[in-house]
């Protein structure tokens, strides 16, 4: 089930929310195509799972008002182990495993492993900046 995640950030009150981003904004205009008064499911982050209804919607941000109607189904314990994969690849693998319910991963080197990609990624890991 694809569900639009609301972020307490956007919380500007009991079960209202104000979506300011950009991509998702597009995603319900572009993709969902809904508009004023419409509904389309909506979960709040490590939250409760429900419907949204879009009282506002401009191109800048989206105003709703979110119903809970369940709690989320509980995480299937699951861990992936793979090759360290190129730059290009982690993060996406990293989301879509986390999307799937992927509760642990490990990354192993391999013989087949591209020395240059398994040492560029333990010195970006040593940076601040890494994302995980």
């Amino acid at each position: 089930m694809n569900i639009v995640l609301l972020k307490e950030k956007d919380k500007i009150a009991e079960r209202l929310y104000e979506i300011r981003e950009e991509r998702v904004i597009n995603h319900i205009i572009t993709v969902l195509k809904l508009g004023k008064g419409e509904f389309f499911s909506a979960g709040e982050v490590n939250g409760m799972v429900g419907r949204a209804e879009i009282l506002e919607i401009d191109a800048k941000k989206i105003s709703l008002k979110f119903y809970e109607e369940k709690s989320p189904p509980p995480k299937i314990p699951f861990t992936l182990i793979c090759a360290v994969p190129r730059p290009k690849f982690l993060k996406r693998i990293i989301r879509d495993s986390v999307t799937l319910g992927v509760e642990k991963i490990y990354f192993l080197e391999s013989n087949k492993n591209e020395a240059s990609t398994t040492q560029n990624q333990k010195q970006t890991e040593d940076n601040d900046d890494f994302p995980f």
